[in-house]
């Protein structure tokens, strides 16, 4: 049995008419991503703490966290 919370998320989704191949664009203008141009970097009042990175994979923002400090 699925939450509500997901079976809003699902059906969001698909009245979206989104099908597998659909661009980034078209998630952008269906408002389940964040724009490219506004997503493109992490701004001065969203600094990361050392060792920490941000990378774009497709559609996915991903914050990579150090395991360990290097023996610092």
């Amino acid at each position: 049995m699925l939450d509500p919370a997901t079976v809003r998320m699902l059906q969001a989704r698909y009245d979206s008419g989104l099908v597998a191949g659909s661009l980034r664009p078209e998630f952008e203008a269906a408002g389940f991503v964040p724009s490219s141009a506004s997503s493109a970097s992490v701004g001065e009042g969203d600094a990361m703490p050392p060792g920490y990175a941000v990378r774009q994979e497709g559609i996915e923002t991903v914050v990579i966290k150090p395991v360990c400090d290097g023996g610092r």
